[in-house]
């Protein structure tokens, strides 16, 4: 889809119920002299199409349309200039630096009454707050501003009022344990992206496969015989593959019944991608945003590769899917690297983001989750959005295609 303006950054971060089930994104945005209402308002479907690409996703079988959390500054609340969006679609964020007065408690209670859903950000208790507690549905923690004794003192001070709390800037798998203990319902942070790593793991058979077949993957001497090999080891990647090649996506005019044929008809790199994928997917037993969250920095890498002179988009493809590899088998990243023997193109990308691919990988890493001011200066912005915008309905039509 296109993106409203050249000078608009967003992207999105997932928020999680207990059982790590995404139910929601927080848009986020960047712009100069841009506010909200500006980017959402104007032509109202092209309002309704950005927030719809941004929460739409495939998740256990089926398409579904989640909520989209989007910030609300001072200056929108009091101009009254809201964006023209579906009530039921959105949550309205309430910034911690809006002075609580009565013209915005005023506001909000406009809000409320219109059938807005209400979060207060980056909460920190005041009395003073009591008039915005009453109108809100949901109230956000940051970890980092609060933590230990005082987090436990926020909780109790919140208990009279009716609202679910969300913490966010969560960044590990025991800090998300820890809220789940004090009673927060909605999580948000980066603690999917950390593996949980366990002293003396072994990696299973089926891992061990998948590491060969991904080495294969990165071989410029694999020829089609020697991944088909490799593939047909796994009966439900092969299944898989077959039903893929065989989708309206290729709209081949004969069907397609071995591995060989199809390498020949859509070609290696095609054949290297989708087993890559499925691979990674059947080997996982995480949460389903983790392989959305890869099967976007993939692509995105791929289609910045595509516009990068002198650097390979199948190579720029395997690294954003090999980013997060090492979490999807809770092991480290030197461990990762021990086992799985690549160039050193694409092993430099991996472990110090070095070269041109780590680069990209680097770049749109930062891109997805909101690090605008970590760009390379020189990178062309619009390219970058306009990838990932096209990455985020990628994975979706992709993750359709992988599901049985």
């Amino acid at each position: 889809m296109e993106a409203p303006s050249t000078d608009i950054l967003m992207a999105r971060q997932p928020i999680f119920d207990r059982e790590m089930r995404v139910v929601a994104y927080e848009l986020l945005y960047r712009s100069s002299g841009t506010n909200a209402a500006q980017i959402f308002d104007g032509n109202q479907a092209t309002s309704d199409v950005l927030v719809s690409n941004f929460t739409s996703i495939f998740d256990n079988g089926t398409q579904r349309s989640v909520p989209a959390f989007i910030n609300l500054t001072e200056d929108i609340i009091s101009s009254n200039k809201l964006p023209s969006l579906d009530n039921k679609q959105v949550v309205l964020e309430v910034l911690e630096d809006v002075e609580v007065t009565e013209a915005v408690v005023e506001s909000i209670k406009n809000l409320a009454a219109a059938g807005y859903r209400i979060a207060l950000d980056d909460f920190e208790y005041t009395p003073a707050h009591d008039p915005l507690l009453h109108l809100a549905q949901i109230v956000k923690v940051d970890l980092t501003i609060t933590r230990g004794d005082d987090l436990v003192k926020l909780v109790q001070q919140l208990r009279p009022f009716k609202v679910a709390l969300l913490a966010e800037k969560i960044e590990t798998k025991e800090e998300f344990r820890q809220c789940i203990d004090l009673g927060f319902k909605l999580f948000q942070g980066y603690f999917l992206s950390r593996p949980q790593i366990i002293e003396g793991r072994k990696i299973a058979d089926n891992e061990i496969v998948l590491l060969e077949l991904m080495s294969a993957l990165d071989d410029p001497r694999a020829t089609p015989e020697m991944l088909e090999k490799i593939i047909i080891r796994d009966p439900n990647l092969t299944l898989k593959l077959l039903r893929i090649v065989n989708s309206s996506r290729y709209a081949l005019v004969n069907k397609i019944e071995s591995l060989s044929q199809a390498i020949v008809m859509i070609g290696l790199n095609e054949i290297k991608k989708w087993t890559a994928l499925i691979s990674l997917s059947n080997n996982s037993n995480k949460p389903s945003e983790l392989t959305r969250q890869t099967l976007i920095t993939s692509h995105m890498c791929e289609l910045i590769a595509e516009q990068t002179p002198g650097v390979n988009a199948s190579s720029a493809f395997l690294v954003g899917m090999l980013s997060n590899l090492h979490v999807v088998l809770d092991i480290s990243k030197e461990e990762l690297m021990e086992r799985l023997p690549m160039s050193d193109e694409i092993t430099g990308a991996l472990t110090e983001r070095a070269g041109p691919l780590g680069g990209i990988l680097r770049n749109s890493e930062n891109y997805m989750n909101a690090k605008w001011e970590e760009l390379d200066g020189v990178i062309d912005c619009h390219l970058y959005m306009t990838a990932y915008n096209e990455s985020v309905s990628w994975a979706s039509e992709t993750m359709q295609l992988m599901h049985p």
